[in-house]
């Protein structure tokens, strides 16, 4: 045989091991004045923006940011390998590059199941006070997303849409492109969200001022997958919102675990930001019926609202059981029947996540492990009911109302003679409450043993704890309340009828900030000067100053002040003012949100012997004409009427061709039409 054969080196082994982002640490003066609760308003940065990522959140999110990255550049590596073994016919390419597509596609699900590990570390959003006492909550990531320039676009669209000079607006431009800049690592604060909040009412304004229906803008919005970190392409702005919406939603998730649930105020507050996620993520699905990414899917954000739901519904039994009171016994069968409830939620969330292969491995344990410990709560309590709460013969009406709230807290009616002996029998009804304590016991121990199948979750201390915690409380009832005879039959459980959370919905929050200024106020009002409206250049005309006559024209409506009515040849038709003319500036002032009153005023002061005003002229029946994927502003000149439109014949000539035209028969017409389909 020959020399041994040489086996290409795949680029993936050694292309991967550098880290394309560089960590971002904040020096210690940085760090101390972000714990004060925000960043200092003569900072450099934006109000609501952590750029520096200190904290645990951060630093998982500053992982998740690299590890998309790296996800990004595997999937563009086995896209072009993939090309390329398909475009091949040279059988040592092909083997070459199929070695390639291997390596690649090992190392991408390598970077796909780290990215599952940071996507599963719930405990760091958790409340460090509550954690021990309570089962943790699963907050959503952020998307990622790269920079993105707008200033060509924008600058391109004032010069040919507005007839505006790009430099004017330089400064507005810069402010839009810092913004989205800032929302690329907003704070996990309320700060956070306004900041989010400002950014999309306004994208809201720039589609209205920059982006027509027929304009498809020539931006690429890069958006990684929150979940699988695949990076997604489109260039809609309807992208972009969708992904600033979810951002939204992520952060009030992450506000709702990071709640003290030891306190009713903040179970409240963290039932509250889970609906309030839920809801943004049905306004996403409602707004964008085709997800770009697979988590702005219908199917995955139905999953997610279900999830946020589910956490909402077991925050709220969580406030319940603070004011528990052990000799209510309608307090326990409400509260078995509520955690029936969340027990069946997640039921349902399971059988929605079960096919889907994006969620961690650590999210579908806990939520297997929160639907059997909840179920193990509601047969605690139907025990404790039943076995701590019995009234003997001299109470026999009280006995008869417990029966029958028994009764109604069962999904099936039992055989109403044999229940009634279960309930009001002493010996029967200890063993019929023992029964669900067997069931609770057997829950428990279900939920510990799935505990041990995930390392994620097996590492957290403080959901071992809370199960423990669960464990030992039913068995110290089980050996109170246990029978002298070890030997008894034990009877059916029945099962629990669920009752709904009526508190609990999804609530749209405000998405829009209305407090916050247009950064292009500067252009006028947007009713007038916006993408679906053309006007002319600006441009000045000079009025001559007469003591024996006005100006000739008559103002109306406000901001801006339009030109209703302009005399035969008066001074402003003279000067080149047309009737529907906006008045934009009065001698260099800008007066596009100006009153009647303000602009009146300005040219009664107006110093010299002749007044400049600076005007635009809507350009109506106009359309756009595309060219080379932009658009070209219609070639119109201010206050004549464009050259296809002039005519020489009279008003009386084109009334009496109108009428010809339609008396016309239409029989030559349909001839031809015949004709052609009888020939095709």
């Amino acid at each position: 045989m020959g020399g041994a054969r040489r086996v290409p080196v795949p680029l993936s082994c050694a292309y991967y091991n550098e880290c394309p982002i560089p960590l971002r640490i904040a020096s210690i003066t940085e760090m101390d004045s972000r714990t004060t609760g925000g960043l200092d308003d003569d900072h450099p940065f934006r109000k609501g923006c952590d750029p520096f990522y200190n904290t645990r959140r951060g630093k998982l999110q500053n992982q998740r940011m690299k590890l998309n990255h790296k996800i990004g550049k595997a999937a563009r590596m086995q896209a072009g390998a993939h090309n390329l073994f398909r475009a091949t016919t040279n059988s040592k390419v092909r083997d070459a590059v199929e070695l390639e597509l291997s390596y690649t596609r090992a190392n991408l699900l390598v970077l796909q199941d780290e990215l599952a590990v940071v996507n599963g570390s719930v405990q760091v959003y958790q409340d460090s006070g509550s954690a021990a006492m309570a089962l943790p909550l699963i907050p959503l990531g952020l998307k990622e997303t790269v920079d993105v320039d707008f200033g060509a676009v924008i600058g391109d669209f004032l010069e040919e849409h507005y007839g505006e000079n790009r430099l004017k607006y330089s400064e507005e431009i810069d402010e839009f492109i810092k913004l989205r800049l800032a929302v690329r690592t907003p704070k996990r604060c309320e700060a956070g969200l306004d900041l989010l909040r400002e950014y999309y009412t306004e994208l809201l304004t720039i589609k209205d001022r920059f982006m027509p229906p027929y304009y498809r803008p020539k931006i690429l919005f890069i958006w990684y997958d929150s979940l699988s970190g695949l990076p997604c392409y489109g260039n809609s702005l309807e992208f972009e919102q969708a992904s600033i919406l979810f951002n939204t939603a992520a952060i009030y998730t992450q506000l709702g675990s990071c709640q003290d649930r030891s306190t009713p105020e903040g179970l409240n507050s963290a039932s509250q930001a889970f609906c309030h996620a839920a809801g943004i993520l049905s306004v996403i699905a409602e707004q964008m019926p085709q997800g770009e990414t697979p988590d702005l899917t219908q199917e995955m954000l139905r999953l997610l609202a279900t999830l946020l739901i589910c956490q909402a519904e077991e925050v709220t039994l969580e406030k319940h059981l603070m004011h528990e009171r052990s000799q209510d016994f309608n307090f326990c069968i409400t509260m078995a029947r509520k955690a029936t409830q969340v027990m069946e939620s997640y039921s349902h969330l399971m059988t929605l996540a079960e096919p889907d292969k994006v969620l961690p491995l650590s999210w579908k344990i806990l939520l297997q492990i929160k639907k059997v410990h909840f179920q193990a709560v509601a047969y605690f309590y139907m025990g404790l009911a039943l076995l701590d709460h019995r009234y003997g013969a001299e109470e026999s009406n009280c006995a008869v109302k417990q029966e029958q709230v028994l009764l109604a807290a069962y999904t099936s009616l039992p055989d109403r003679l044999s229940f009634s002996r279960r309930v009001h029998r002493d010996d029967e009804r200890t063993h019929f409450g023992m029964s669900y304590l067997d069931s609770a016991l057997a829950a428990h121990n279900e939920a510990l043993g799935l505990l041990g199948t995930c390392h994620e979750l097996s590492a957290s201390v403080s959901l071992k704890t809370v199960l423990r915690v669960a464990l030992n409380r039913t068995l110290c009832l089980h050996e109170k309340a246990s029978p002298d005879d070890d030997y008894y039959d034990v009877p059916i459980i029945l099962s629990i009828l669920p009752e709904a959370f009526e508190e609990v919905v999804p609530q749209t929050p405000p998405l829009h900030n209305s407090e916050k200024r247009d950064i292009f106020q500067r252009l006028g009002p947007p009713a007038v000067f916006c993408a679906k409206q053309w006007v002319s250049t600006p441009h000045k005309a000079y009025l001559a100053k007469s003591p024996s006559e006005g100006y000739g024209m008559r103002l109306g409506n406000d901001s801006p002040v339009v030109v209703i009515l302009v005399q035969p040849g008066g001074i402003a038709m003279r000067a080149g003012i047309n009737e529907g003319d906006y008045i934009v500036a009065v001698c260099g002032t800008e007066c596009r949100w100006a009153t009647q009153a303000e602009v009146a005023e300005l040219m009664k002061c107006a110093p010299g012997s002749k007044l400049e005003l600076e005007v635009v002229t809507p350009l109506r029946n106009s359309h756009s004409h595309f060219v080379d994927g932009g658009i070209k502003r219609p070639n119109y000149n201010v206050g004549t009427m464009p050259s296809n439109m002039q005519s020489s014949e009279t008003p009386e000539e084109l009334n009496s061709r109108a009428a010809e035209l339609k008396g016309r028969p239409r029989r030559s017409v349909l001839r031809r039409l015949s004709l052609f389909f009888r020939r095709n």
